[in-house]
């Protein structure tokens, strides 16, 4: 049970983590996939961002959400962005972009990762359709992770294979 594992990872807290990603666009920009410290790589990795630094010609000055659809986030997070709301508010700013700046060190993902959101055509740029056909490919998201787990490169280097 790919689930089970992932939930007893973070359950038994053996690593300080605040946000574990079910489901993550693997192809964002500057997306980094490495073994979390102390951890045995599976059945989670440890997020990494790699902005500011290119997607293929376009400049990425500070890093995207990660089309966050499915996660789990720490009581002791939750708390904070409920404070950090009340104080500064998050107006305009999508969840996935607000976790990936408030917890950059303590970030995780399933590994493999267990949901993708396959062909459903995008609200966000409707145009990537052609690019979101090969991407979403089982077989091409689960080649792309490896290889961005096992060279450590990140999506932003691995864009020039497409």
């Amino acid at each position: 049970n790919v689930f089970g594992n992932q939930l007893s990872w973070a359950l038994n807290g053996k690593a300080q983590w605040d946000v574990l990603h079910l489901a993550l666009v693997h192809s964002a920009a500057s997306l980094r996939l490495v073994p979390g410290p102390g951890e045995n790589s599976y059945p989670v990795v440890q997020v990494g961002r790699t902005a500011p630094d290119w997607y293929g010609f376009v400049p990425i000055d500070r890093a995207p959400g990660l089309g966050t659809s499915a996660y789990l986030i720490t009581r002791r997070a939750m708390e904070l962005l409920v404070s950090a709301d009340k104080s500064v508010g998050y107006k305009d700013m999508p969840i996935d972009d607000l976790l990936a700046c408030t917890f950059p060190g303590s970030t995780y993902a399933a590994f493999p990762v267990l949901l993708h959101r396959g062909n459903a055509p995008s609200f966000i740029n409707p145009a990537q359709g052609a690019f979101r056909a090969v991407m979403y490919n089982p077989q091409v998201f689960r080649a792309f992770e490896s290889v961005m787990f096992a060279t450590g490169l990140s999506s932003s280097s691995l864009v020039w294979c497409f």
